[in-house]
């Protein structure tokens, strides 16, 4: 991903491992399906990520809020 200058945003906001995977089945084995990727350019401008429960599916919601820049340019 890097060589195209993406970067995954859950992981770059969660460093516990309970909240990395998005999928959970038996046995106790864990995934990662679900993805938000943004160019590096943009990442400054996250505020938060979170990745949502699944119900009856093996994906789950990631939700992402972003600031964008209010300052108007030349002034």
């Amino acid at each position: 991903m890097s060589e195209i200058d993406l970067v995954d945003v859950v992981i770059g906001n969660y460093t516990q491992e309970k909240k990395r995977f998005s999928w959970r089945g038996p046995n106790k084995k864990q995934a990662r399906l679900d993805y938000f990727l943004v160019s590096s350019d943009f990442q400054p401008m996250i505020t938060s990520c979170d990745i949502g429960v699944a119900y009856r599916s093996d994906h789950s919601a990631v939700f992402l809020s972003f600031q964008l820049n209010t300052n108007e340019k030349g002034k």
